[in-house]
């Protein structure tokens, strides 16, 4: 059914039909195809064919995510980072981003990359805070650069 969908989303070897693509996909999605999942998200994410839902948009790309979909994982933890549609949640932005760059997403791997960079001025900053605030005297400091948290 998904690759039906397909052919009528795209016009290949039949009339392009929107709205027979959206039926064959929604049949697909609930076979448990997660790239069917997928492609429905995007359409309720753009309003393309349906009405817009970022609701909705969220339910597909967590159930794409959890059937192991790398874009779908790519975009739920955009959503988790920017806090739309879900509460903002760094960590699960950053295991999403993992998770999908481990499947070959390059996108998740750049936006992952610049994440640890970032995390590694911030922690390069504390270090040197703590450092300052221990050569103050600060017992607090002295216990967190002792044991190693941030160096």
């Amino acid at each position: 059914m998904f690759n039906i969908g397909n052919c009528y989303f795209c016009g290949d070897g039949v009339e392009k039909d929107l709205s027979k693509a959206i039926d064959c996909w929604t049949e697909a999605a609930k076979k448990g195809s997660a790239d069917a999942m997928y492609n429905m998200a995007n359409l309720y994410f753009t309003g393309n064919g349906v009405e817009k839902s970022l609701e909705k948009t969220i339910e597909l790309w967590k159930k794409a995510s959890e059937n192991g979909h790398p874009d779908a994982m790519y975009n739920l933890a955009n959503a988790y980072f920017e806090g739309k549609g879900v509460v903002r949640d760094l960590n699960e932005a950053e295991r999403l981003w993992r998770e999908s760059a481990k499947q070959g997403n390059k996108e998740a791997l750049l936006t992952l990359d610049q994440l640890l960079k970032e995390k590694k001025k911030v922690m390069s900053f504390e270090a040197e805070r703590l450092r300052k605030e221990v050569e103050e005297g600060n017992p607090e400091s002295m216990f967190l650069l002792g044991i190693g948290i941030y160096k």
